[in-house]
């Protein structure tokens, strides 16, 4: 009939297409347009989204970081751990080192792993080697025993604020 169902997605990069693809997939089973909807909503509230830059440059260009902790945390090696969530960007910790940071991130979803709806994870990047995704898929199916993985490449728009060779990823889950 024409009608158009607004959603608002709380994400960005590989988990609004993932969200996407888990509505695809409902239509293609003839789900009824009502289930798809309420589906499309549970998965907006429902997500984690945590990623991480390779440089604090584009973070301190844009704003969202401070003269001062561009500085320190550039000498120091700091990289954030940003969480996705509804009010927007978060740090939700910082460490020291690219290692250190997959490690945490690791630790994020170990937390979630019997909770995680459809058993998939998300994994976006720029400017990643094809080893660094394989190294950052083995850790996260070793830590999570999920072995469905779909990659996205982060877009322009995102790029311009993390800069080159930010990763991170994604999942949905059950309450």
């Amino acid at each position: 009939d024409g009608a158009v169902t607004v959603i608002d997605s709380n994400t960005v990069a590989g988990l609004l297409g993932a969200l996407v693809r888990a509505c695809y997939v409902m239509q293609k089973n003839d789900e009824p347009v009502e289930k798809i909807i309420e589906e499309a909503q549970y998965l907006a509230d429902h997500q984690r989204l945590y990623f991480t830059v390779d440089s604090l440059n584009y973070l301190h260009k844009n704003g969202r970081l401070s003269s001062a902790s561009y500085v320190a945390g550039s000498l120091l090696g700091i990289k954030p751990i940003i969480e996705m969530t509804k009010e927007g960007l978060k740090v939700k910790t910082k460490v020291r080192g690219n290692s250190k940071a997959i490690a945490e991130m690791i630790n994020l979803v170990k937390q979630d792993k019997d909770h995680i709806r459809y058993n998939i994870l998300n994994v976006a990047s720029v400017g990643s080697t094809r080893q660094q995704l394989d190294t950052l898929r083995n850790n996260l199916n070793d830590a999570t025993g999920i072995t469905e993985f779909y990659e996205y490449e982060i877009g322009c728009t995102l790029v311009c604020h993390t800069g080159n060779g930010a990763f991170g990823f994604g999942y949905f889950v059950n309450e």
